[in-house]
Order: structure tokens, then C-alpha cells, then sequence
């Protein structure tokens, strides 16, 4: 049986704090339906969004021994997008988050007590809509797309 749900709990207890800030982190069971300026900065780890959760999956060699790359989107909102001049302001914070947040990674490998690990990470910095409806409200910040592989043995 796979281990996303584990995988996501698992990055759900990953602190990643630069400046001095450690955004809160909102796993699967704690996903907001919005996000109000109180909660900033917070992390949102999506699942079902055009930048989160798509899945590779494929046979290794015979039997049922099968391989899956879960693509999660960990998506840091750091502010209001009206409320600075524009990313310029605050590169070095997103710069360092993603420095930091390298360095989580690398210490973090594994995802859990399950056969998976992580493959790649892909930093984005930019301006985000959430949620990516008419009535989200924009941020700034930075998406870290995440490539874990997980094997599943039978």
C-alpha cells in the first residue's frame, strides 16, 4: 500500500524557518479554504492543483513490484502581494527560505518509516493565487515542487 498520506504528514512536521520565522505549516487535514493575513507566513502542501500531487507510476522489472513519483507542491505565502514594491523587497527572505529549506531536505531524505525518498526540488518564487479561484487573494512567496519516489514491493 502507498505512503503518500505518511509522506505528507512527514513533510508536514518540517520546520523551515529563515529570519528568525518558522511558518506554519498546513498539512492535508489542515488545508485552509482561504488564507487571511493573520496566518502569514504559512505553508500550504497541496494536493489536486494544477502545480501539486500529479503522479508518475510504473512497473520495476516483473511482478508487482511497482515505482511511484508523487510530484507536492509546498507552497510558502509570505505576504500580501499589495503590501510591498514587489518581490524585489524581500528576495533575500525568499532566497534564504530556499536555502533553508535545502538544507531541511538534505537532512530529510527519507520520507518516513516507508520505502521513498526524494528525487528533486524545484524553487519558484513568485506571486500566488490562492486559492487559484475569482475570489483568491494574491501573495507572494515561494512554491517548492517536490519529486518523491516511492517503491512499493509485492
Amino acid at each position: 500500500m502507498s505512503a503518500i498520506l505518511d509522506i505528507y504528514d512527514v513533510l508536514a512536521t518540517k520546520a523551515v524557518t529563515v529570519q528568525d520565522i518558522t511558518p506554519t505549516v498546513y498539512g492535508l487535514e489542515h488545508l485552509p479554504n482561504a488564507v487571511e493575513p493573520a496566518m502569514l507566513p504559512c505553508r500550504l502542501l497541496l494536493p489536486m492543483q494544477p502545480r501539486g500531487e500529479g503522479r508518475d507510476w510504473s512497473f520495476i522489472a516483473l511482478g508487482t513490484t511497482a515505482k511511484l513519483t508523487w510530484h507536492i507542491t509546498d507552497l510558502l505565502l509570505w505576504r500580501g502581494a499589495a503590501s510591498g514594491i514587489g518581490l524585489e523587497d524581500i528576495a533575500s527572505v525568499l532566497v534564504g527560505y530556499a536555502g533553508a529549506y535545502a538544507e531541511m531536505l538534505r537532512g530529510n531524505r527519507s520520507m518516513g518509516q516507508s520505502q521513498s525518498h526524494i528525487v528533486s526540488a524545484r524553487f519558484v518564487y513568485g506571486t500566488f493565487q490562492f486559492p487559484e479561484s475569482d475570489q483568491g487573494m494574491s501573495f507572494d512567496g515561494c512554491a517548492v515542487e517536490l519529486d518523491i519516489e516511492e517503491v512499493l514491493s509485492g
